[in-house]
């Protein structure tokens, strides 16, 4: 994957669904995955969401 080609905006969505399919395959929430790591729920919702 050539990351230079694509945008910001496709870079961020391609980031967002890359977390939502590795913390869906470890069966983990949202909330469980902010309480563990230094990012809100409601930031890692929006990252999740749009990117």
């Amino acid at each position: 994957m050539i990351l230079a080609l694509k945008s910001i905006g496709e870079i961020l969505q391609m980031l967002g669904e890359r977390i939502t399919e590795e913390r869906l395959s470890q069966n983990i929430t949202q909330r469980d995955l902010a309480s563990r790591s230094v990012v809100a729920y409601s930031t890692l919702r929006k990252i999740e969401s749009s990117g």
